[in-house]
């Protein structure tokens, strides 16, 4: 009998004396262990190796200056799969020492003003690393910026962010297909918002939402090279069930992409991705 590269043999009582019968079971007794201990050895290094590793990798920053000050919420860390693929989270709050590794992940996620805050620009020196980040295939998320002390050179076309604290409701813009409707319905007047954005090409910016008061942007979409970078408004330390469901939405929306070749591909009923 064969089971695995182990041989087994058959105890025949009228070949074998009593002696030789009991020798030869606890030989067979002594294979199978050894075949289920191998058997094991080789599922558990099949498991910590393929079985839960994850489909795609997110890098997550937040300033440290911006984590001691705000202590800001982080709800996108509570999905851990979408669009039928397992998330793993790489936390950071000093994005430098990524630098030269963003290669490392299919996402790079910019927390609440991870960006800027207060004059202050806290990815100031990756801005190249981010364009060839997206330029190669990578996705970048970005919640909100303060208009104080954001910069655009990180991104493949210029964009303004300015501060607007009177009108904080979003509508979907021409450019959002079904983005707020799969796979979750949306309801973007219970999210938080911060901030418009202005002064964009609208022929290199998709707008996925806009201020409902005075048409400005709350979330532009942007391809650069095989990559496409979300830049959005949304204030997160404001929570709610329809912001975990638009950031499920963001998350099968990248994943869906990273999965497509060319990003051009993509259906329009996400939107149109414009080429640069």
């Amino acid at each position: 009998m064969l089971i695995e590269g182990f041989i087994f043999e058959d105890v025949d009582s009228e070949k074998y004396p009593l002696e030789g019968r009991r020798k030869m079971e606890e030989e067979n007794q002594m294979k199978i262990l050894c075949a289920l201990l191998f058997a094991g050895i080789l599922f558990a290094s099949v498991t910590s190796s393929d079985l839960l590793a994850a489909d795609v990798k997110v890098l997550f920053f937040v300033d440290v200056v911006i984590a001691a000050r705000l202590n800001p919420l982080r709800p996108v860390l509570e999905i851990t799969s979408a669009a039928g693929k397992t998330i793993e989270y790489t936390e950071t709050d000093a994005i430098e020492d990524e630098k030269g590794k963003l290669g490392d992940y299919d996402i790079v996620w910019l927390g609440f003003n991870a960006v800027s805050d207060n004059g202050n620009s806290h990815i100031a020196g990756l801005e190249q690393d981010l364009l060839d980040f997206t330029q190669a295939g990578g996705m970048v998320f970005s919640e909100s910026g303060d208009d104080d002390g954001f910069q655009d050179k990180w991104l493949p076309s210029p964009v303004t962010c300015v501060e607007d604290i009177e009108h904080m409701n979003a509508e979907p813009g021409d450019g959002a297909g079904n983005f707020f409707e799969s796979p979750n319905k949306v309801d973007l007047t219970a999210i938080g918002w911060d901030d418009n954005f202005i002064d964009y090409d609208e022929a290199a910016y998709t707008v996925l939402a806009q201020n409902s008061a005075n048409g400005r942007g709350e979330m532009l979409m942007i391809k650069n090279g095989k990559g496409v970078y979300i830049v959005t408004a949304i204030d997160t330390r404001v929570t709610s069930e329809d912001l975990d469901k638009l950031l499920e939405n963001v998350l099968t929306f990248f994943i869906s992409a990273l999965a497509v070749e060319p990003v051009d591909k993509l259906p329009v009923l996400w939107g149109d991705i414009k080429s640069n």
